[in-house]
């Protein structure tokens, strides 16, 4: 394997682990007072930002689409959770 190829490996799975890293900087950023309602646009705007920054796709419409799965994602991932550990507390509030 050449040194191009390895690079675009490491590239493509690198999105994988910034999704928790978008959601780290956003949970900071609630905390330092962010409106929590808004957390979800700050996310696809940290996911573009990521998506510019780290991805090496020549193609920019590959990118902007890296960004809104990255921003998408975070989100997603962030409310799912949330869901989930609201509803065990209802359930065990409900014993």
């Amino acid at each position: 394997m050449n040194g191009q190829v390895i690079l675009m490996c490491i590239t493509e799975y690198s999105g994988v682990a910034m999704v928790p890293i978008i959601i780290g900087l956003g949970q900071i950023a609630r905390n330092m007072g962010f409106p929590a309602k808004f957390l979800p646009l700050l996310n696809l705007f940290l996911g573009f930002a990521a998506s510019f920054l780290f991805s090496y796709a020549s193609d920019i419409k590959t990118v902007i689409i890296q960004g809104l799965f990255l921003g998408l994602g975070a989100s997603g991932l962030y409310s799912g959770t949330k869901n989930v550990i609201e509803g065990i507390k209802e359930k065990k509030d409900m014993k």
